[in-house]
C-alpha cells in the first residue's frame, strides 16, 4: 500500500495542506495577540480560529459531496486553489486589529482546506485493500499531523531567524544623558510599539505566503492521484458497498 505512487501522492498533498493548516492555526492568533489588549486577546482570538473552523467544516461537506460528481483531481485542486487565495488574501492585514478583514480571509483559506480534505483522504484510503483500510485512515492523518509539526518547526524556525535579523538592523537603544531608569524603559516600550510589533506583523505576513506557494506545490500532488493505468479513470471498488470514484 505504501509503495503505490497513489497513496505516497496523497500523502504528500496530505503533509503540506498540514503545513498550510499550521500556519493559519499559530500564526494568525499571534497577529491578533499582537494588536489587541491582553483582556480582549482570547475572544478574538476564538473569534477568528472559529471562522477558520467552522469555514473548513463547510468546505470538507462540500468537497465530500463533490468529489462523487465531479472527480477527486478537480475538487482537490479547486479546493487548495482556494485556499492559496485566502492565505494570499490573508497579506493585506493592515498593522491594526481589523476582525472582519481577518475573519472574512481566514475563512477562505479554511473553506479551501477544508474541500481537500475529502477527496484526498478518500483516494487514500481507496489504494488500500479492504483489510487495510483502517491503516490507510491512520497514515493519512498521520500525513497530516507530520505536515503540521514539521511545517510548524520550519516555519517559527525561519520566521525567528527573518526577524531577528530585522531587528538587528535597528539602531542600538541606549540610555539618554539625564535620563532615568524609568524614562528609558518607557523609551523602548514605546520602541516596542512603534518598530517591533509591525515588523513582526510583516514577518507573519510573509508566512502566510509561504503557506499560499504551498497551496500551490500541493497542486502538484493532487495532479499526480491517478490509478496504476493510464487509461482507467477511475478507482476500481473494492466491495460493492463502495462504488467507483472518478479521478
Amino acid at each position: 500500500m505504501i509503495r503505490q505512487r497513489l497513496f505516497q501522492s496523497a500523502g504528500v498533498a496530505n503533509a503540506l495542506v498540514g503545513v498550510a493548516l499550521i500556519t493559519a492555526m499559530v500564526n494568525a492568533p499571534l497577529a491578533v495577540a499582537l494588536l489587541s489588549d491582553a483582556s480582549d486577546v482570547a475572544t478574538r482570538t476564538a473569534l477568528l480560529l472559529g471562522s477558520f473552523t467552522l469555514a473548513m467544516t463547510v468546505g470538507a461537506v462540500a468537497g465530500g459531496r463533490l468529489v462523487n460528481a465531479r472527480g477527486i483531481r478537480p475538487v482537490a485542486t479547486v479546493g487548495l486553489l482556494i485556499g492559496a487565495l485566502g492565505f494570499a488574501a490573508m497579506w493585506w492585514w493592515p498593522d491594526e486589529l481589523r476582525m472582519g478583514l481577518m475573519a472574512m480571509t481566514m475563512a477562505t483559506a479554511g473553506v479551501g482546506l477544508g474541500i481537500v480534505v475529502a477527496p484526498i483522504g478518500e483516494v487514500a484510503i481507496r489504494a488500500a485493500r479492504l483489510e487495510d483500510y483502517g491503516a490507510a485512515s491512520g497514515l493519512v492523518l498521520l500525513a497530516r499531523l507530520l505536515g503540521m509539526t514539521l511545517g510548524l518547526s520550519a516555519i517559527t524556525a525561519w520566521g525567528l531567524a527573518r526577524l531577528d535579523r530585522r531587528i538587528v538592523a535597528l539602531p542600538p537603544v541606549s540610555p539618554n544623558p539625564g535620563e532615568t531608569t524609568a524614562e528609558y524603559f518607557t523609551r523602548q516600550q514605546q520602541l516596542l510599539n512603534e518598530r517591533i510589533v509591525p515588523l513582526t506583523l510583516a514577518v507573519i505576513r510573509e508566512t502566510f505566503i509561504i503557506a499560499a506557494v504551498v497551496c500551490v506545490v500541493a497542486v502538484g500532488a493532487v495532479a499526480l492521484l491517478r490509478n496504476k493505468s493510464a487509461d482507467d479513470h477511475s478507482i476500481e471498488p473494492l466491495s460493492e458497498d463502495y462504488p467507483s470514484i472518478r479521478l
